[in-house]
Order: C-alpha cells, then sequence, then structure tokens
C-alpha cells in the first residue's frame, strides 16, 4: 500500500553524498560560467533554510534543504564533470529512446486500458486528485507516481531526443509526443514547444536537423 513515508525515500540523498567529494575539491567548478545560475539559485535555498531557523522550525527547515540542495548538487556535479561527458554519450543515446518508448507506450496504452493496478494506486493514493481526467478514467501517469511529474519527464525526454537518439526514435518521439498531448499538461506542453523553437533559431545544425527530422515524424 502506499506510504507517505518510507525509509526507501532517502536513497537519492544518500546517492547524493557520493558527488560531495567532488564538489569539495574541484578546482574548475568555481571558474566555469554555468555555476553562476546554481549559485543564484542556492541563495533563496539558504534564506529559507535561516527563515525557518529563525521561526524555530529547524527540522522541518532541514528536511525542506535537502530536497531543494540534491538537484542543485548533481546540477553542480554535472558542469563539474564536463570533460568527461563524452564518455557518457553513448549511454545516453541508447537510454533516452529506450525509456521514453517504455514511458511513452505504456502510457498510451493506459490512457484507454487501465491496468488493475494503476487503478489500485489512483484509489490508495489520496494526495492528489488522479481520478475523473475528463476524457479518460485516470489522469495518465504511465510509470510515474503523478501525472505531473511524468509529464516532466516526458517532456525532458523529447527534448534530449534532439540530440540522444537512435533508430528507435522514429518510432518513439511520436508515441512520447502524442502521450504528452494525452496528460492535458498544458505547461510542459508549452515547454516542449518552447524549447523546440530555441532549438531552432539557436541550435547547432546537428541539433536544427534533428528537429526537422523530428517535425517530419510527427
Amino acid at each position: 500500500g502506499f506510504q507517505g513515508q518510507s525509509i526507501v525515500l532517502l536513497t537519492p540523498n544518500v546517492l547524493a553524498i557520493l558527488m560531495v567529494p567532488s564538489l569539495l575539491f574541484s578546482e574548475r567548478l568555481m571558474k566555469r560560467r554555468e555555476t553562476i545560475p546554481g549559485l543564484l539559485l542556492l541563495a533563496p535555498v539558504l534564506c529559507g533554510l535561516a527563515v525557518s531557523f529563525f521561526k524555530g522550525d529547524i527540522f522541518p527547515g532541514i528536511i525542506a534543504c535537502v530536497d531543494w540542495v540534491i538537484p542543485l548538487l548533481y546540477y553542480f556535479y554535472l558542469i563539474e564533470q564536463i570533460p568527461r561527458i563524452h564518455e557518457a554519450e553513448a549511454y545516453f543515446k541508447a537510454f533516452v529512446p529506450l525509456n521514453l518508448g517504455v514511458v511513452g507506450l505504456y502510457g498510451v496504452y493506459q490512457c484507454f486500458d487501465v491496468p488493475a493496478w494503476d487503478m489500485d494506486w489512483v484509489i490508495n493514493v489520496k494526495l492528489f486528485t488522479m481520478a475523473d481526467a475528463g476524457l479518460f478514467k485516470v489522469k495518465p501517469f504511465s510509470m510515474l507516481n503523478s501525472p505531473g511529474t511524468c509529464a516532466a519527464w516526458v517532456s525532458t525526454l523529447i527534448l534530449l531526443s534532439l540530440h540522444f537518439r537512435n533508430g528507435l526514435s522514429v518510432v518513439v518521439l511520436p508515441a512520447g509526443l502524442f502521450f504528452l498531448a494525452l496528460t492535458q499538461v498544458r505547461a510542459n506542453l508549452g515547454a516542449v514547444v518552447f524549447g523546440l523553437a530555441i532549438a531552432a533559431f539557436s541550435g547547432q545544425k546537428q541539433i536544427v536537423k534533428s528537429l526537422l527530422v523530428f517535425v517530419a515524424v510527427v
């Protein structure tokens, strides 16, 4: 059954600790211009932590701060590892299309024939409304926990597919875009359109070529 609190939820936070030594002893992190947006995002997080301390909400403040700091750790770690980015390219070119295919195709299937285990999740989750979605029995969430999280993930994969793609992308990209439309999450639909527009006007020739192929396939 659904549990609002579970020790398993600590897993991403524990794994993030592995990045801390590289960040603390990095000589190039603070020299990169990409670090500046991360520092600007870190400032309000620390400000919120200070406010929580002054209000006496020490433990809740720390928990909330950790939730915001962990993604920033990943961001800083990626910047610190930029010289090694080529080592991961082959893995991403395999992972992005495969993941988009699994999530997108299952999501389309879920829209029109909700599996029993998914319906049990919708009934028991109680954290947000996932039923009575108008066109469908439930708001589509594929294999993720919620419709919003799912739409954000599919949007990210679609934009990453402009670069990280293979032969499978010809099939999974239209399926992913179709599923994103079925989620009816307008913010993510708008984000994808905006991202594709930016790629068209400011991207490299390879990105523009990928975008043209993407539009042709859709």
